[in-house]
Formats: structure tokens, sequence, C-alpha cells
């Protein structure tokens, strides 16, 4: 199954930065709708923000964030230099994953700096900077489809299995405009 998917997993709570946390999609406060599960949230054609925070982690879905993270060499975009501030203490990954065209991206923040980048096409690696993480040493460095890499790092993330957490009906998130 192919996946067409963007989002941010950060690795502590954040409920008490919801504020913060939305404005890194630009999203407002207003509730857009009641709670809905997350499988619907990672449906192609969701096109709002939703937001799932747990004990030791939060997760945001919006698929616009693909196009927000820099794959230049050496660049910061707006929101990869909000999301190193928000990594003053956490752990951040910002990713994205579409099967239909087979361009996949992550970027990993720790201790305000940017640690990890990775963004492929089919026809080529972008970029691929940072060290590889011990996650990841079971892909091959030439393989084009990182889908499956982006669960791995994710499950990092989140301490569980980000692709099991999508088929939990007991996950409820919020959902913005």
């Amino acid at each position: 199954m192919s996946y067409t998917l963007s989002g941010i997993l950060i690795n502590k709570n954040c409920k008490k930065d919801r504020r913060t946390i939305l404005s890194l999609t630009g999203t407002s406060e207003a509730a857009a709708a009641p709670l809905i599960r997350i499988k619907e949230a990672t449906k192609k054609d969701f096109r709002n923000t939703a937001v799932f925070f747990e004990d030791n982690y939060s997760l945001i879905i919006n698929h616009r964030i693909g196009y927000d993270l820099s794959v230049g060499e050496n660049n910061f975009s707006g929101l990869d230099s909000k999301l190193l501030q928000l990594a003053n203490r956490c752990q951040i990954m910002a990713f994205y994953m579409d099967g239909v065209s087979g361009s996949y991206g992550f970027s990993i923040f720790e201790h305000k700096q940017r640690i990890r980048r990775r963004f492929v096409n089919p026809n080529e690696i972008i970029i691929d900077e940072g060290n590889i993480l011990d996650e990841e040493h079971q892909f091959d460095p030439h393989h084009l489809n990182d889908e499956h890499r982006i669960f791995v790092l994710a499950k990092k993330i989140l301490g569980s299995s980000f692709f099991q957490m999508i088929f939990d009906n007991k996950i409820n998130m919020e959902v913005y405009r």
C-alpha cells in the first residue's frame, strides 16, 4: 500500500503548546469538525490539520507540510526554522510520503539542530545529509522508495508503530482548518 501523507511527529506531549503547534501549519485554533479517527486524517483527500496528543508524543497531520520543508542544500524554510526552535528538548520529525509520484522526504530535528534530512524522487536522491541513524542501517542508501524508512523512523520518534496507529480505531484526532 502506498501513502500520500505529510506530518510532524514530536517525542513529547505538546498539548500546552497547541497554539505553537497549529502555527506550524498556518492553522487557527478554531475547531473545524468533531474528532475524527486517525485513519480518516491520513486519507489523501483530508485537507485540514489533525492533531493528537498522547502522554509521550504529539502527532500533526497536514498534507501541505511536505511542500513547506526545505529541500535545497543548507536551506531552512520558514517551517524548518520553526521546528529548529521547537526542538529544544525533544526530537521532531517532519515528513512527506507521496506514493503516487514516488517522492519521499523527512527532516529530523534535535537540540535546535537539523540532524538528518533525506529527500528522494523516483529518479534521484535529491538530498541526503546528516549521519545515518541506527534505524536506517537496514536500508540500501541508494534505494529511492523511502516509505518504509519513514515508518521505521517514525517509530523511533513515537515509541510505537505509526503504521499500526493509522489503523487504531481508538485514536481520535482534533481537526482544525
